[in-house]
């Protein structure tokens, strides 16, 4: 059974994500470096990518070109990108259908060998897509940074960069410095869990007005809204940062950041 749907999967995919991602290239003539298939918690996968330039016109809009710490956060983040989703509603219908048939009404235990099937075509498409071509060549390939990532994210993440950028140690390298991904190899993940889990709303109730732990608070807590609302938000509080958060991820954090608790709270839904 798996067999067949891994090749109705994969021809999904592949279908979407080259035409997504030649269509970006051909749209925007810019030097691309960073271009990812994503699955998000129980969402249909999706691309996203960074160029320079677009990186530069983002810092620019938002006034962070000489800040080196957030740089460096905002450079791999597939979220803040003006390409996350790019070609969704054009390609990926197919894809959609799909995965809402394989996610629909099965029990716990296939949940977890369904998300296997997936993230392994994600990872086969993106290497094919490599193969061929589509993400440059020589040095230009060098220069761009490819995966097949799940969020939240965990180890797996850098298990597969590492397997498709082999031959580009230099942004590979880059990449691997600024990873978010939790360094754990537990050989059986419940992604049921993961992706059904107890929320929370995130709630900010003092006002923080320095930038550096303004965008520390937005990248802890994956933000996806507009900054500068964001920043107003944490100015005047009460201020609800996420309404569907993971509690047991929102709770992590504050157990690795203590000095949060004094202005975060999290209120069980």
């Amino acid at each position: 059974m798996y067999k067949k749907l891994k090749s109705e999967i994969h021809n999904a995919l592949f279908y979407a994500v080259k035409n997504s991602f030649s269509e970006l290239f051909r749209k925007y003539n810019e030097k691309f470096y960073y271009c990812t298939l994503i699955m998000a918690e129980c969402s249909t996968p999706f691309i996203s990518a960074w160029s320079e330039e677009a990186l530069e016109r983002f810092l620019t809009e938002h006034n962070l070109q000489n800040d080196e710490e957030n740089i460096s956060l905002y450079k791999w983040s597939y979220a803040d990108s003006p390409y996350c989703g790019y070609g969704y509603e054009r390609y990926f219908k197919q894809v959609e259908n799909l995965f809402e048939a394989c996610f629909n009404d099965i029990s716990d235990c296939e949940w977890n060998n369904m998300f296997g099937v997936w993230i392994s075509c994600m990872e086969d498409v993106m290497l094919v897509l490599d193969n061929d071509g589509l993400f440059g060549v020589g040095k230009r390939r060098n220069e761009i940074f490819v995966n097949a990532e799940v969020i939240p994210p965990d180890y797996s993440n850098t298990e597969r960069a590492i397997r498709l950028n082999r031959s580009a140690s230099t942004v590979l390298k880059e990449w691997l410095e600024g990873a978010e991904e939790i360094d754990n190899k537990v050989e059986e993940t419940d992604y049921r869990e993961i992706w059904h889990p107890t929320l929370c709303k995130i709630k900010l109730v003092k006002p923080v007005e320095d930038k550096r732990s303004v965008i520390k608070l937005k990248q802890l807590f994956y933000y996806n809204g507009d900054l500068k609302n964001f920043i107003n938000g944490c100015k005047n509080p009460p201020f609800n940062i996420k309404n569907d958060a993971v509690y047991k991820d929102a709770l992590e954090v504050l157990n690795r950041y203590p000095e949060l608790s004094s202005f975060i709270v999290l209120d069980k839904i």
